[in-house]
């Protein structure tokens, strides 16, 4: 299967509108990619942490 791929990457930097929201970039975090969750499978406080990391604020 012959997949194009693009070497310019700017486009994950721009908004994207989703109904009346924004999203400020392309980019996304898997739920569960990791690998840090309760056994449960529920969010652990690593996971927490890691969320708000990425939303660029600081750990509780």
């Amino acid at each position: 299967m012959d997949i194009p791929l693009s070497q310019r990457l700017d486009a994950l930097g721009t908004p994207l509108a989703m109904g009346k929201m924004t999203i400020p970039n392309r980019l996304a975090v898997q739920p569960m990619e990791g690998c840090d969750g309760t056994p449960d499978g529920r969010p652990g406080e690593l996971t927490l942490r890691r969320y708000e990391r990425y939303r660029g604020e600081q750990p509780i």
